[in-house]
């Protein structure tokens, strides 16, 4: 399970501390979230405190329930993210809290909501919703002192929609993954790449070998594809090796990558681990170039 902390600072220092657990649900149905939104103009996932004795299953489904209606299948809960939280309580003291993601499923059918008197007064509402507008819509809130929890709903939701993109440009990449023996001298497909461009398409590119050092990466090729259809700044990059697992790209690649965007490129994300998404920038592991990065 990733994690991610965040710490608001706006505490007295040595208040008491409050320690409290909560179990929320990332449920997705057609490319939409279910989302409970507020008076305030907030979004947030479904879920909510930890009773004494309950286990994080039974708090999610409690939880979903009664916020949105409808019932979680059990069997579809998958561990996504902890998010460690220190914030200001409501009666002064340092609130730190633990809130633990699950991606689920829910049924079709949907009863009344069932809302603590809080609740009620914040005006909660099911929406199946876009993450994006959500995002952004919170972003623009200037008052959030009645609804703190705005930074840590805005920092899931953008884990969520990079995460999205990276499984776009897997399948894209995936598909056109195909080794194979072109003539007795040249392979190519065995090694497969994704690359995002600044305006959000996805070009994907192979690696062709030859016997007589002719041949090119599958980086590379997704570059030239993007250039091909006028495209030249890189966002994202994501490599499905012969083993089936990402890495770096090669030297060359490299080098590519940084003459086309000198300014730039040291922002440009790789995938180094598509299981955990552990990624890197390109500035990361391209520290001391020959061409001036900044």
């Amino acid at each position: 399970m990733k994690e991610i902390e965040i710490d608001r600072k706006d505490y007295e220092a040595f208040a008491p501390e409050t320690y409290r657990k909560a179990v929320r649900g990332v449920i997705c149905r057609d490319g939409r979230y279910l989302l409970v939104s507020g008076k305030y103009g907030d979004w947030k996932f479904p879920g909510g405190g930890m009773k004494t004795g309950e286990t994080q299953t039974e708090t999610l489904i409690r939880e979903v329930k009664e916020e949105t209606g409808y019932d979680v299948l059990p069997e579809s809960l998958c561990p996504y993210l902890t998010v460690h939280e220190r914030r200001a309580g409501s009666h002064g003291e340092i609130l730190v809290m633990d809130s633990f993601y699950y991606f689920c499923e829910v049924g079709n059918a949907q009863s009344e909501q069932d809302l603590d008197p809080y609740e009620q007064e914040y005006g909660y509402q099911v929406q199946w919703h876009d993450l994006e507008t959500a995002a952004a819509a919170m972003e623009a809130l200037t008052e959030t002192a009645m609804i703190p929890w705005t930074e840590r709903e805005i920092a899931v939701m953008h884990m969520l929609i990079g995460h999205n993109i990276w499984r776009k440009m897997y399948r894209a990449a995936l598909a056109v993954r195909n080794p194979r023996r072109v003539s007795d001298y040249v392979t190519c497909g065995e090694v497969s790449a994704a690359v995002l461009s600044k305006s959000g398409n996805i070009y994907t590119g192979v690696c062709v070998d030859t016997c007589s050092t002719l041949g090119i990466c599958a980086e590379r090729a997704a570059i030239f594809a993007m250039l091909a259809a006028g495209e030249q700044e890189i966002d994202k990059v994501l490599a499905i090796l012969p083993d089936g697992t990402s890495g770096a790209p090669c030297g060359a690649c490299r080098e590519l990558m940084v003459q086309l965007n000198p300014k730039t490129c040291s922002n440009i994300e790789i995938m180094m681990d598509m299981e955990t998404e552990r990624t890197v920038k390109l500035g990361e592991i391209t520290p001391a170039w020959w061409i001036n990065m900044e």
